[in-house]
């Protein structure tokens, strides 16, 4: 009996040592917010379940050894990310449905609904004319400080260049949550933000409900694409309307465009859950046909990478490509001896100017050792997160199956703040992941330990108005918006009581703008006769201080 016993046990420890490997994690793609196996249009308010948020005193970044979901922190903000992708590029005139219909390309999307900041804050009316009421890319010079940012990138000031020789193009949008919010508190305008300010108050944007999402806003990139390039790009006609000062034969540019998509941030406020910070969150896409992947790509799980790729005027090239690479958007190979992610030569005035005629950015092509007119090479300098990778599959795999040109995006990563353990060696920045960047709207910061993500590049975001003196300026934090920072209409109507005439107008107006420190326009209305008139009141002197990603 005792033989039999040892025999027993050494088959036991023999079974114990042959037994296969436990299965490697795999994250599980959620693809309705609302619940089910379909793809829907329901717009997600929150990330869900994440318990690795919950570990203690703080969260130590992601990692390559996540066993399961309970260690796997990124994957819940990732379905979120995918999830607002999808129902946000929904048919705008189809509610629910069919995923194949809504998801189709074909028409207006529920994004490009949404106003865009100059129906906001105001801006220059277009001067082409637009009989067919198309989207209008209004360029024109800026003052006060702002950048055009209709071709320039936001944190640069500094254009990218197609591989067709043509700028890339940017447009913003924000959902009537957000708009409301800053109507409603008079932030659209100097004047009222001038009142704000001085009552002490704090932007706060809202905040989503469990059946409501909170504040929202859109950035796309365009780049301009010829027929055969369609069928691959979510693709709309608009109209390029480019000032003449920006054109270099000094005449008004005004040319009907096919545009396809090439990038998308999606960004909505979140609420405080463990390491998660109550702030926008930001999933970044792209068109899988925009660039390569550096040959020395950073692994995104070691921020201490960015040490690496950094550029200098020693060693310029930052994120080299591998030899032979081709097929993409912005990247030619026949320019493979040019630095990659460098901006095109200004110039002299340190402006940029468009050509009259395709290509647009003629006159700042470089021309590489084969002879070759090079635009802008770029190349991705981070790899994208091996989990969202594996989701990237699985949600890419849903659309192809329903033909949908949306197929050809994928997420580069979801960007949110949070409340990151440091550990003495490694970079921490409160970012997650701690480097983010869109290789068609952040080109040339992808090694920015600081402005290098979302999360903290928008946390320098400021009202227009700021009070102080030009050498010592106060601003005033705008809750991660740099949309707040566009507030271009001077002036606010503010209630007068009645005002019987514009005599009484003339001693009535001074005063009510004057006790708010503003300047009557001279202009008056009533609104309710015989008992409410309001007076027009302009702010006195402001400065504009905000720069965006």
């Amino acid at each position: 009996m005792l033989l039999l016993s040892v025999l027993v046990a050494g088959s036991a420890c023999a079974a114990s040592e042959t037994a296969d490997p436990p299965a490697p994690y795999v994250p599980t793609p959620v693809y309705c917010a609302s619940g089910g196996d379909a793809l829907c249009s329901v717009i997600p308010t929150a990330i869900g379940t994440d318990d690795a948020l919950h570990v203690g005193v703080g969260y130590p970044g992601l990692s390559n050894d996540v066993t399961s979901a309970k260690s796997d922190v990124q994957t819940p903000f990732d379905n979120m990310a995918w999830q607002m992708f999808v129902a946000l590029n929904w048919q705008a005139s189809q509610s629910g449905g069919n995923p194949a219909t809504g998801l189709s390309g074909t028409g207006p999307t529920v994004w490009q609904r949404w106003s865009r900041p100059e129906d906001v804050f105001g801006g220059p009316p277009g001067n082409c004319a637009n009989p067919d009421n198309l989207p209008r890319f209004n360029l024109i010079a800026k003052s006060d400080g702002q950048n055009d940012e209709g071709f320039l990138e936001a944190a640069t000031n500094q254009p990218v260049i197609d591989v067709n020789g043509n700028w890339t193009l940017f447009e913003r949008r924000l959902n009537d949550i957000e708009k409301t919010y800053i109507t409603q508190n008079n932030l659209d305008s100097l004047a009222g933000q001038q009142l704000f300010a001085q009552a002490g108050g704090t932007v706060a944007l809202p905040m989503p409900t469990a059946t409501v999402p909170g504040a929202m806003e859109v950035k796309a990139a365009w780049r301009i694409i010829d027929a055969s390039e369609q069928p691959r790009y979510f693709n709309i006609q608009a109209l390029l309307d480019v000032e003449e000062g920006k054109v270099d034969n000094n005449q008004r540019l005004c040319a009907q465009v096919t545009l396809g998509l090439v990038g998308l941030h999606i960004i909505q406020n979140n609420v405080q859950d463990g390491a998660l910070n109550a702030q926008f969150i930001w999933a970044s896409f792209e068109h899988k046909d925009n660039a390569p992947t550096a040959a020395a790509a950073c692994d995104a799980t070691d921020p201490n990478c960015y040490k690496t790729i950094a550029s200098t005027k020693a060693s310029p090239n930052l994120c080299p490509v591998a030899d032979g690479t081709g097929g993409f958007s912005y990247y030619n190979p026949a320019c493979s001896d040019l630095p990659t992610n460098t901006p095109p030569v200004a110039s002299p005035d340190g402006d940029y100017v468009w050509s009259s005629t395709p290509p647009y950015a003629a006159k700042y092509l470089t021309t590489s050792q084969s002879g070759a007119s090079c635009g802008t090479q770029v190349s991705h300098c981070w790899q994208v997160y091996s989990l969202t990778q594996q989701l990237n599959t699985a949600w890419q795999a849903q659309l192809a199956a329903l033909d949908s040109v949306f197929a050809n995006y994928y997420l580069i990563g979801t960007n949110w703040g949070g409340n990151v353990e440091p550990d003495g060696t490694t970079l921490t920045n409160g970012s997650v992941p701690a480097f983010l960047g869109n290789s068609t709207m952040e080109t040339y910061i992808q090694a920015d330990p600081v402005n290098g993500n979302c999360v903290n590049c928008h946390s320098n975001a400021t009202l227009a108005y700021s009070s102080g003196t030009t050498a010592k300026p106060v601003t005033y934090p705008a809750d991660f918006s740099f949309l707040l920072g566009l507030a271009d209409k001077a002036c606010i109507d503010l209630a007068a009581g009645p005002i019987w005439n514009n005599d009484a107008a003339q001693t009535t107006c001074p005063a009510v703008c004057s006790a708010k420190t503003l300047q009557w326009e001279g202009q008056w209305t009533t609104t309710v006769p015989g008992t409410q008139s309001v007076c027009g009141c302009c702010i006195v002197a402001a400065s504009h201080a905000s720069a965006e990603k």
